[in-house]
């Protein structure tokens, strides 16, 4: 009952996009596909001791358990107009503060052969990894921020095309790094963003993907919000913001 009672109030704080600050209830709601199957064991056991109620209760479970999971599941087919459309690959990576193999990173995401890289947490021993490697001569043109001991992790696009309109948005107390990228007679726009985590700061975290969703509705072309989003679908926050009209790439790519 102890388990069915917080599943239940994790499906009620989720569905009705409640604040709480909270961040068990943050984790709770990412962990929606995970945390859940618990109850797939539940109710067939409380069925055996002929325990209905709880039977039930599980039962219910399972159908929410369902019901919030089912939208991320398979992949979604792109609209007709874009086989015709200009194509930009783009990786994405968090490529962690204390990485303690900068070169193997490099080579790595150089290995990727995208487009456009955008980094987030970058180092300036990664940094310097990357230019080792000859990311100036794939990746001439670059939007980040200088790398000093005040400033240690930054954001970074890196992109073979050139970038324009290069600013810093400020997102919450966060700036983030945003430019226009020039392809094939297109222009789409780039945001580079590492959301505060909800354990660093509940409030900061939420004020950053509300704000994100005010820029989402406010751009007038294609744009593509690129980084570490610390949240998903299953957290309200997060939520909201793929209804200001946005895709999630790992779901249309059905790796949701």
């Amino acid at each position: 009952w102890l388990c069915c009672a917080r599943l239940f109030l994790t499906a009620v704080v989720r569905l009705l996009g409640l604040a709480i600050p909270s961040v068990v209830f943050v984790l709770f709601q990412s962990l929606t596909p995970v945390v859940y199957l618990t109850v797939y064991f539940i109710a067939p056991l409380a069925a055996l001791m002929r325990r209905w109620w709880l039977c039930g209760a599980a039962a219910l479970l399972i159908a929410v358990h369902l019901i919030s999971v089912l939208p991320a599941m398979g992949s979604t087919t792109p609209p007709g107009w874009a086989a015709s459309r200009p194509q930009l690959q783009v990786v994405a990576a968090n490529v962690y503060e204390y990485n303690s193999q900068p070169d193997a990173a490099a080579r790595v995401l150089l290995y990727r052969d995208a487009d456009v890289m955008v980094l987030n947490e970058l180092t300036l021993p990664l940094k310097t990894a990357l230019e080792d490697a000859g990311v100036d001569d794939e990746y001439p043109f670059l939007h980040t921020w200088p790398l000093d001991d005040e400033t240690r992790t930054t954001e970074a696009i890196y992109s073979r095309f050139p970038l324009k309109n290069q600013t810093f948005p400020r997102f919450g107390v966060q700036t983030f790094k945003f430019a226009e990228i020039e392809f094939d007679d297109s222009t789409i726009g780039v945001l580079a963003l590492h959301v505060a985590g909800p354990r660093h700061g509940f409030g900061e975290w939420e004020t950053e993907l509300a704000d994100l969703k005010e820029f989402a509705e406010s751009q007038q072309g294609p744009t593509a919000l690129v980084g570490d989003f610390n949240a998903n679908r299953w957290n309200p926050a997060f939520r909201d913001l793929l209804d200001a009209g946005l895709a999630d790439v790992h779901e249309t790519q059905g790796k949701g």
